[in-house]
């Protein structure tokens, strides 16, 4: 604020125009005396003398407004809630309100003329000194955020905003800059950033605690369908053993108690149909008993899969010289078409066991006399084979649950030979354990062809390490 000396020098400025005036009109009226117009020079003295009260009663009532103002600007300066300081260009303190003295937790009159930067944090020096360089060089508000020293050598956050002050002749220019303690803010700042790093935190455990809850739920409804895939198959080999087992087991007994019993009254045409009969029940009781083998295997994933490079052709010949005698008796025809350069990748007991289910099957349900092929073509990543068959053809609904445990698709054959559905789902699970497919086409009345594909001998590396992760899946 300014001092009672810079008053006087104001009031004083004030007058000086008026005493100007004087003097000027002085001296026309000293002119005008000289020309002897005495009365004239005594009234216009008089008029100016008038004037003059006038102007000093003005003089007087505009400085005593201008202390009315200047004194509620003192007390709205010094008891503003809000810290302010005066400085300099180098900022050294000029004034002071009681808010600031206040903050800082010093008498105001000890901090004029106090350099502002022993109040600072060192390291804050620079941002003030930015500050401060802003301020005097621009019109419009600048801000800062530094951290102080109050007396007792406490810190706390403080924002600055400050404005500059163009000065006259007299005073150099200076800026006039509120302090504002906002410690509570940065408090308050810091809490909810670390509440929001909690927050973001455990929204990301949450969303990873839902998708593991998530994939729980999927391995649950996968384990149940396992279980009740479990509970099929496990119905259906009962059903196979109750079944299936006691019927060829029955025909036997019966045809051993007549070879016992009637023995004697038996001519040879009569025991070797007996025995011919037994031979073919006994062959198809190893049949079953060898599908129902591997079949368990599969499912409680003991399974030795062994892949290897295999000649299709001479294995396909090994096969049908197992089944030849089947095929005559039904006087069928079975020839092969494969290349003999085909080579696939299989496990060979796998492919032997998919090899003879399928001729076999085809053999079953074509009539005597009929055809039973077998063919291959070769892909890009995989060999196609195929058994094609002149038998009776198959519809649709048939086709659709062919390859399902859960249905019942056990019929008998042209020559009346019994079965059990069992042996292609075996061909199934063996096809898809070697990374291939299986399927079936056909017509009533139009024959069947039964398709399924392995992979060329260059994709061995890769089929492997697919299907090792297939043959794990099987474990039950």
């Amino acid at each position: 604020m300014k001092t009672k000396k810079n008053k006087l020098t104001d009031s004083f400025q004030l007058l000086n125009p008026t005493e100007r005036l004087i003097n000027k009109k002085k001296a026309e009226m000293m002119g005008k005396a000289n020309r002897g117009n005495l009365d004239m020079l005594i009234h216009e003295l008089h008029v100016y003398q008038v004037e003059l009260e006038i102007q000093n009663e003005e003089l007087k009532r505009a400085k005593k407004e201008i202390e009315i103002s200047r004194n509620k600007y003192a007390d709205l300066y010094d008891f503003s809630p809000i810290g302010y300081f005066t400085f300099d260009q180098e900022g050294f303190i000029q004034e002071v309100n009681l808010a600031a003295s206040k903050i800082l937790r010093i008498n105001r009159d000890f901090l004029i003329h106090k350099m502002f930067h022993i109040y600072i944090v060192p390291e804050f020096w620079d941002d003030f000194n930015d500050f401060l360089k802003e301020t005097m060089q621009s019109d419009v508000k600048q801000t800062c955020e530094i951290q102080m020293l109050n007396k007792d050598g406490e810190v706390f956050h403080a924002q600055l905003e400050g404005i500059k002050i163009s000065g006259n002749g007299n005073n150099p220019d200076c800026f006039r800059a509120a302090l504002i303690d906002i410690t509570d803010r940065k408090i308050a700042e810091k809490a909810l950033k670390k509440n929001t790093h909690e927050l973001l935190f455990n929204k990301k455990l949450l969303e990873r605690k839902s998708l593991e809850l998530a994939q729980v739920f999927i391995q649950l409804a996968k384990s149940e369908r396992d279980l009740r895939e479990l509970n099929v198959n496990k119905d259906k080999f009962f059903a196979i053993i109750a079944h299936d087992l006691r019927n060829p087991f029955s025909v036997m007994l019966g045809l051993t108690n007549i070879l016992v019993n009637d023995y004697e009254q038996m001519d040879k045409r009569q025991v070797l149909e007996i025995h011919q009969k037994l031979d073919l029940t006994v062959n198809r009781v190893y049949s079953l008993l060898n599908n129902l083998l591997k079949w368990s295997v599969i499912q409680f994933g003991k399974i030795d899969y062994k892949p290897e490079e295999i000649n299709l052709n001479e294995l396909i010949v090994e096969s049908l010289k197992l089944l030849q005698h089947y095929a005559e008796n039904k006087q069928i025809t079975v020839k092969t078409t494969v290349d003999e350069n085909i080579a696939v990748v299989a496990d060979k007991n796998m492919l032997e066991s998919v090899i003879q289910n399928l001729i076999t099957n085809a053999i079953k349900f074509t009539a005597i006399g009929g055809d039973v092929r077998i063919e291959a073509t070769e892909k890009e990543k995989f060999t196609k084979i195929s058994v094609l068959d002149t038998g009776e053809g198959l519809d649709k609904k048939t086709l659709i649950n062919l390859f399902r445990i859960d249905k019942k698709n056990s019929t008998n054959g042209t020559s009346n030979e019994s079965g059990t559905g069992l042996g292609l789902i075996l061909c199934k699970e063996l096809i898809e354990i070697q990374g291939g497919k299986i399927w079936a086409e056909s017509e009533p009345g139009k024959g069947g062809k039964f398709s399924f594909t392995l992979p060329k001998s260059d994709e061995i590396p890769k089929i492997t390490k697919e299907l090792k992760a297939k043959i794990n899946k099987k474990t039950i």
